[in-house]
């Protein structure tokens, strides 16, 4: 667990200055302070989740003076999810940002009061909210639509990889959302006539074991769906593609800017940044249950020209025009 403000150090702010002065320490312990919880995947913030505390500044919250925030990371275990959501609900926060379908799951098993803030690829498919417009609980947030762009992404490795004819598809059964990406995935393969190799990466360490069989059973191209390991292994997995010369596509750039291949899906950092606005409106008295689930109205997709000169892939300068970010 990794705890970006400690409350013990607030108390230490509001000390210095009852010693100081009086009035001042007055204003200081009458001022609002907001408690807030952030549940994650991860083992410490990512990229993404960064851009969320980032943004807070632009609703006027000061992290460690008006707003106290403890970051809870299971470091891609997820059995521990649970453990830290029972933490979580257990120290009282006015609100609980469940950063992915797996934290998001693990805190709506734990409450049904705490208003929970999610960004998670389904939220109407897996019952967190009752539907995009009217959630009709306590949760409410962004989703990525992760399984409504499983489709386009497949027809972009086509187009990437135009000779494939086995595709390694990498998930993880632990993240609920991907039951969805990998049933639309599904379909879209036979539609088409690609065999799909099913591989199932919950852990870091499992990406060389599937990385291994992809290449024993000559797969064409390796199919990333989304879940937050991916984008917290994304050094590695870039990696083990360039040695095994096979062609990735990432669900976001984090993959990309590392030597993967290529990505697609929702700006992400946007995403996060987005969730700001529902921890303000909430810590401002407005119930999640009024409050309509946004979808992202933007798709990017990046292409390393670099890590495809390497693996020998001629990308169609069709693509590369498409492209949003281009990597030299």
């Amino acid at each position: 667990m990794a705890v970006l403000i400690a409350r013990r150090r607030m108390v230490v702010v509001l000390g210095a200055a009852t010693i100081a002065s009086p009035a001042i320490a007055w204003a200081e312990a009458t001022k609002l302070v907001h408690r807030v919880g952030m549940l994650s995947p991860n083992a410490e913030p990512s990229e993404t989740e960064n851009a969320f505390l980032q943004e807070l500044p632009v609703y006027g919250y000061v992290v460690g003076q008006d707003l106290l925030l403890e970051y809870k990371g299971a470091a891609e275990h997820a059995d521990r999810l649970d453990q830290l959501a029972a933490e979580s609900v257990a120290e009282r926060f006015e609100l609980i940002f469940a950063s992915g379908s797996q934290a998001t799951r693990a805190v709506r098993r734990q409450t049904s009061s705490i208003p929970i803030v999610t960004v998670s690829s389904n939220p109407v498919g897996l019952g967190f909210v009752e539907s995009l417009a009217r959630p009709g609980g306590n949760i409410t947030g962004v989703s990525i639509l992760g399984p409504e762009v499983s489709g386009k992404r497949f027809e972009l490795l086509k187009e990437l990889v135009p000779a494939m004819v086995k595709v390694a598809v990498f998930t993880n059964p632990n993240d609920p959302g991907s039951k969805f990406s990998l049933t639309e995935t599904q379909e879209l393969a036979k539609t088409i006539g690609v065999e799909l190799q099913i591989l199932e990466t919950s852990e870091p360490a499992d990406f060389d074991k599937a990385f291994e069989a992809a290449t024993r059973e000559s797969a064409s191209a390796v199919l990333l769906l989304p879940a937050p390991i991916m984008n917290s292994s994304a050094d590695r997995i870039a990696k083990l593609a360039l040695q095994s010369g096979l062609p990735t596509l990432f669900f976001s750039n984090d993959g990309v800017k590392v030597g993967g291949l290529a990505s697609y899906g929702p700006n992400l950092v946007a995403t996060y940044r987005r969730v700001a606005y529902y921890v303000d409106r909430i810590l401002k008295g407005a119930k999640p249950s009024d409050l309509p689930v946004e979808q992202p109205t933007k798709f990017d997709l990046a292409i390393n020209l670099k890590t495809a000169r390497a693996i020998g892939l001629t990308v169609a300068p069709t693509l590369v025009v498409r492209a949003d970010e281009v990597i030299e």
